[in-house]
């Protein structure tokens, strides 16, 4: 190589190394940003209701829900109806990749310290304070999260977890199932993630035997029949 093309090579690495530690550092940037905001709280259905649910959207910009969590917004709003459910709705704080809302969880703290920022926004739902059981419901990207807090967490309260067009990684040998919640996975016939939900159900299967994935029609989307065949009315904790 000549000595030319040696200093070319030299400068283009160092641009590369600059341009990477820009990219990494207005990532951070952002995430602190999103990470400063207030936590906010929707809530859906009677303070009284009887029953507790956690709703954890998916992939979403800043600016305006897409259209499949608008549809999802009055599926959840109808549950609240049929299954006299109180039901919290925070909104994530972070951004991630595409500048998008989402629940950060890339190590096992990052998880757990983002399950402590929801709760402590769901409980402005709660009429009774914070005692009583509750289900938490992930979609997308929030169901990805809602099975990694599945492993992870100790809250006695969480008899119910459930997850929507998402997905999950299980290694038998190593991961244990929860002794506090129950796990359920409802995913579209039509869904692109179909596929890995199969693979997932599979190596489940290998601790829990009798875990079937729940097929709903349609895609990318809460179906209100497949979800109130998972929250039977007026449930008990299991």
């Amino acid at each position: 190589m000549s000595n030319q093309s040696q200093s070319a090579f030299s400068s283009f690495r160092v641009i590369n190394h600059l341009l990477a530690a820009f990219l990494l550092l207005h990532a951070n940037q952002t995430q602190l940003r999103a990470e400063e905001q207030a936590p906010v709280v929707e809530c859906l259905g009677s303070p009284n209701a009887t029953e507790k649910l956690v709703y954890l959207h998916g992939f979403e910009k800043p600016e305006a829900w897409s259209p499949e969590e608008s549809s999802n917004r009055e599926v959840l709003l109808e549950l609240s109806k049929q299954r006299s459910m109180r039901i919290a709705l925070p909104l994530s704080p972070f951004l991630c990749k595409n500048q998008q809302r989402c629940w950060a969880s890339k190590s096992e703290e990052e998880t757990l310290a983002t399950f402590a920022t929801i709760q402590k926004a769901v409980t402005k739902c709660w009429a009774d304070g914070e005692n009583k059981s509750y289900s938490l419901l992930g979609f997308s990207n929030g169901g990805y999260f809602a099975f990694k807090i599945y492993k992870l967490h100790r809250d006695q309260r969480l008899k119910h977890i459930i997850g929507v067009g998402s997905s999950g990684t299980w290694d038998a040998s190593q991961d244990r199932l929860s002794p506090i919640s129950k796990f359920s996975l409802i995913i579209g016939r039509k869904e692109i993630t179909l596929p890995s939900a199969k693979k997932f159900e599979k190596e489940l299967q290998k601790s829990m035997k009798d875990f079937r994935i729940i097929l709903s029609p349609g895609g990318h989307r809460l179906d209100l029949k497949s979800l109130l065949s998972v929250i039977p009315q007026d449930s008990k904790d299991p």
